[in-house]
């Protein structure tokens, strides 16, 4: 194996070395976008726009993970990091151990606190558990993502959840508007939702089955639409229930 020539490899860049902004750069060779731009005379490259402002630009993202102590040991720890996209990579790698303490809630967004929440219960219900030391391609060929990859994950309140299991709610509806189609037929699997609780639990998998164009008063018993008359003309989604999680 030849030696690797980093000088060499680095006159990729020379053209970068009045810029001071991360510019960015498709790598044709090894089929990557950087950002580059020269700092104090030295190169500064980085995958993603966000670590390129990270010297000025100090973001923090406390949370517990596996760490590796000083004796090699693994065990669930305090961890940080600096940009989001290294968070959602931790928790990928390990979706079991991953965690953030109530006190370090306020670190996050509502909106990232939702997407990693989500993330992680969508995780733990296709089987996936923190990575081994020697991973094998087998981890990222996981037969539940296939099972559920029509299926879009929304959340609904316990009432509306336990309706459905309850058989007292077999459709959703919506005001029909221009862009609305009258009457589809959805083949078997080919639009699902995973539906979540305000606990971000995964409480049902359920199926659309058929959409069509009726009036409001025959369905206003069982669904009420604001500002919605009982002849107007309203879209009626119905579904059924392929799984109910514990």
């Amino acid at each position: 194996m030849t030696k690797f020539d980093y000088k060499r490899f680095n006159l990729r860049y020379e053209k970068f070395k009045k810029n001071n902004l991360p510019t960015p750069f498709w790598d044709r060779e090894r089929q990557v976008l950087e950002f580059v731009f020269c700092e104090n005379d030295k190169f500064n490259i980085n995958n993603n726009l966000t670590d390129s402002f990270s010297n000025r630009l100090k973001l923090y993202y406390p949370y517990d993970s596996i760490i590796i102590t000083k004796d090699g040991e693994k065990k669930v720890g305090p961890c940080h990091e600096h940009t989001f996209e290294n968070v959602v990579r931790d928790l990928y790698n390990y979706p079991i151990s991953f965690n953030i303490p109530k006190k370090d809630e306020s670190y996050y967004s509502k909106q990232e606190l939702s997407y990693l929440k989500t993330l992680k219960s969508y995780l733990l219900l296709v089987g996936l558990s923190d990575i081994p030391d020697n991973v094998k391609v087998s981890r990222y060929r996981n037969k539940l993502v296939k099972k559920y990859q029509n299926a879009i994950i929304i959340n609904l309140d316990n009432r509306s959840i336990n309706d459905i299991i309850k058989g007292k709610c077999v459709f959703f509806a919506m005001k029909k508007n221009k862009n609305n189609k009258d009457i589809t037929k959805y083949k078997k699997g080919e639009l699902q939702y995973l539906i979540m609780d305000s606990k971000n639990k995964f409480r049902l998998l359920i199926e659309y089955t058929e959409k069509k164009k009726q009036k409001y008063e025959e369905i206003k018993k069982q669904v009420k639409i604001a500002k919605t008359k009982d002849s107007d003309d309203v879209m009626v989604y119905y579904f059924k229930i392929i799984e109910i999680f514990q």
